[in-house]
């Protein structure tokens, strides 16, 4: 253990007496000023997101998926979806907590 801890301070002593600044020559302005000057792009994720939900939909619409759904969903009692309705906030409130990110004290 001694020997290490002497091998890493004359490492540590070499190090720094050869330390060496290389030349910038403004390197680093012009790369910054490249990073700074970089365009939105977030049009692009929009545009396509658009197009994946519209050629969802219209899969959907014309492989007669949707009617499917519709016909399915015309035979639960309509006492489901009111439970739906009203548990689900509940669910996702006591997710949300969960997670730390509530601000709900307890008394």
């Amino acid at each position: 253990m001694v020997m290490k801890d002497k091998k890493d301070l004359l490492v540590k002593r070499f190090l720094e007496e050869n330390k060496k600044e290389v030349a910038d020559n403004g390197f680093t302005d012009k790369v910054m000023q490249e990073i700074s000057d970089e365009k939105d792009r977030t049009w692009i994720v929009l545009f396509l997101g658009a197009a994946g939900v519209a050629l969802s939909i219209l899969f959907c619409i014309y492989s007669g998926l949707l009617n499917q759904i519709l016909l399915q969903v015309e035979h639960i009692p309509f006492y489901y979806y009111g439970f739906a309705v009203f548990v689900f906030p509940l669910i996702f409130t006591l997710a949300f907590c969960r997670n730390g990110n509530c601000s709900i004290r307890h008394v």
